[in-house]
């Protein structure tokens, strides 16, 4: 990736955590990815920090990377729990369309504030179990 040209092409990685767009590249050697990857890993770290497991955890990693296209964006176990700011935020880094997935500067920009309290609810949550 360059400033020029800052889409990649490339498969790597621990498949959990990958975006759709990521994914395809190991189909189609003409789909690329951007920044916006990074966004969807967020979500998915933040139901991790959640739930203690990432989505599709108890899967196969091969099985997984066969999913994580084929099904709808992943929620949290018991959303309950949990404020719909936090699982607003999860929406929006988990939209399966990147040109839909808002960059990790808008996010940054809209809910800076919003998303430090959302982690600090995790953590104290996780803390008292």
């Amino acid at each position: 990736m360059s400033e020029e040209n800052p889409m990649r092409h490339t498969f790597i990685g621990t498949p959990y955590w990958m975006a759709p767009e990521v994914i395809a590249c190991d189909k189609d050697a003409d789909a690329l990815y951007d920044e916006k990857c990074d966004v969807w890993a967020v979500g998915i770290t933040a139901i991790e920090m959640a739930d203690l497991d990432p989505p599709l955890a108890d899967l196969h990693p091969l099985r997984a990377l066969f999913l994580i296209p084929a099904n709808k964006p992943p929620t949290l176990a018991q959303p309950r729990k949990w404020s719909k700011q936090f699982r607003d935020f999860l929406k929006q880094c988990l939209i399966k369309d990147p040109a839909k997935r808002p960059s990790a500067k808008t996010l940054l920009n809209v809910s800076a504030a919003m998303l430090l309290f959302v982690l600090m609810r995790v953590y104290q949550k996780q803390k008292q179990k």
